[in-house]
Parts: C-alpha cells; structure tokens; sequence
C-alpha cells in the first residue's frame, strides 16, 4: 500500500512528532510518499536526512513553502504538483501565536473569580499577542493560520480528488467564538487574534465537506490540547516549565485538555489519519485527551458554528484568496 501526504510545520513540536510517529508506525507496512512544505529549508532537509538514517524505504521531498506568505504558497503548490501523481492526506499543521508575555492582569482577575480551571482548559485571554503584518498586507496570525492553508487547499483539489483523500486541521482548544467577527476577520480591532484564527479554522472545515465531499475529499478537526512546544516554551523560562510540567499532569483530573508532550498532543491527529473519511462527522472536532495515569484517548467535542455562519466565512475565505492568487499571478 502507498499514501500520498503532505504536513506543513512539520520541523518543531506537534508537526516533528506527527510525521515521526506516522514514519515509525506505517514505515514497514506502506510505502510513504511524504511532503514537507516548510520555511526553513535547511530544518526540512535535516529532518530528512535523520527520518531516512532509520528508514530507508522512505520517499520524502522537502518543498519550501512560508504559509504566511500566498505568493510562497502558490509556488510552493506548483513544486508539489510535479512531485506528487495524487494526494492522500494534507495535514495542515503549521500555525502561529506569536505573544509578547502573559496577561497577568487577566489571569489575577480569573483566580480571584475562581474561573481559574476554566481559563487553564482554553488558554481564552491568557497571551497578549503580537499580530504584525506580512510584506502581502495581511496580519500574519490570520494569513498562517487560515488564508494560507485555505489557499493550499484549493491549489491542491485536482490531487486530492484523484482518491479518497482526507484534509486534517489542527485547531486548537482556545478557539473562541466570542473572538471572531466577520466585519474584522484578521481581528485587527480585536485582542485574540489566534483564537479568531482558529474558530474561523472550525468553520472552513464545516462548508469543506459540504464543498468537497462529493468530489471524495473530507475534512476534519484535530484538537492536540494544552501542549508545550517551541510556541509556548519560548513565552517563559524553561525553569518555569520544568517547575509546572509535574503539576500540570496531576491537574489532568480535572482538566485532560493537558496533553502537555507534542507526542500526546498528536494522538487525535494520528487516529483520524487512520480511520475511513467518509465516516468521520465533519461538525464535532476530534481531540487529544490524557489522564493522569499518561491514558491517552481521543473525544468527541461538538462545534457551536451554523451552516449559515460557515458558509459566509467561505466565501469571505474564496474571495481573498481569489485576489490574492490574481495579484500574484500577474507579478
């Protein structure tokens, strides 16, 4: 058996996990084909060269690709088309939370409300964010996070359609409803511009089966839960993580959003990789969960988005990318 994939983020934290379990697990009994579109093209072939020390069989190309930025995007589509004769899986893993330092003020307001628990499980107003904007005119949080991934995605269609092919999300517990509004989708008058980005994720991923199921593509949500990685290890000193890690796991009592490690945090992502499609339920997001005791399990978690409000974002989504692909194509 062969598969066809491609990841993006797959150099640092949940993405290096991801395709080292995938390599470890299947490596002997498929022959994969893997894509890494990355920034860093010197990362991606060090990834390389260490995956294929152990693996021989392996067949991975290294694509350069900044999903922030379109024009790099659609380059980078270009390269894939030559590389790869169809598409079975595309992990969209790659994102950004680009954060100044904590909120303090916010989290002392929460602890006094005794709301603490409720704070730690989404992460909602816990990071003052830095949004700065791409050389394209977009802030860079919404153009990583969604536009880029979004316009990959359409680049990719005629691959994807040649076989039953999945589309896998990492979204995120901090997505927040409150955060997002369609009048400022780059939440450039907003305070949470990570937790926009991925509730606008949660909507694309609905109106994508109602756009693509028909032509054998399917979308899905894949919540990898509280994890330290190279984005939020940077925020304080490793001191500080290496002080809380221990209390973290005992709090998975109460909260088991606490995934903690990036390869706990991957487990839902895996487990959809593994399952038919067709028969995964595109308005629930399935995510990464753990006990104390290190059992890690995937649960259901519904999402609170309508059909209306996912379509319009859709088409928001269609018509920026739309104009941006038109904008780089003539340069």
């Amino acid at each position: 058996m062969e598969k066809h994939i491609l990841i993006t983020g797959a150099t640092s934290g949940i993405g290096l996990s991801l395709i080292t379990q995938i390599v470890e697990k299947y490596g002997k009994s498929m022959t994969l084909h893997i894509v890494v579109a990355c920034r860093n093209i010197q990362k991606g072939q060090n990834l390389k060269n260490k995956l294929l020390e152990y693996h021989q069989r392996l067949k991975l190309h290294v694509v350069k690709m900044d999903i922030g930025i379109i024009s790099s995007v659609l380059q980078g589509c270009k390269e894939i088309k030559t590389i790869c004769p169809q598409l079975d899986c595309i992990f969209l893993n790659a994102g950004i939370m680009p954060v100044s330092n904590l909120n303090w003020k916010y989290i002392g307001q929460k602890m006094l409300a005794l709301e603490a628990v409720e704070m730690f499980r989404t992460g909602n107003g816990v990071f003052a964010a830095i949004d700065p904007t791409t050389n394209e005119g977009i802030k860079s949080i919404f153009a990583t996070n969604v536009l880029g991934h979004f316009v990959l995605v359409q680049e990719l269609i005629p691959l994807l359609e040649k076989t039953k092919s999945q589309l896998i999300w990492t979204t995120s517990t901090n997505a927040n409803k409150a955060a997002f509004h369609l009048s400022d989708y780059m939440c450039e008058r907003g305070t949470e511009p990570y937790a926009s980005s991925k509730y606008m994720m949660n909507a694309i991923n609905i109106e994508l089966n109602n756009q693509l199921n028909s032509r054998n593509i399917y979308s899905h949500l894949a919540d990898p839960g509280t994890v330290v990685t190279n984005i939020t290890a940077s925020i304080l000193p490793p001191l500080f993580w290496y002080l809380v890690t221990p209390i973290m796991w005992l709090m998975r009592f109460l909260l088991p959003e606490l995934t903690i490690s990036p390869d706990t945090a991957c487990f839902s992502m895996l487990w959809i990789f593994e399952q038919d499609p067709a028969m995964l339920k595109p308005h629930v997001k399935y995510c990464s969960r753990a006990t104390v005791l290190n059992h890690v399990y995937v649960n259901e978690e519904p999402l609170d988005i309508s059909h209306a409000e996912s379509n319009s974002i859709y088409k928001l989504l269609s018509t920026i990318a739309d104009k941006m692909t038109l904008k780089c194509d003539k340069q």
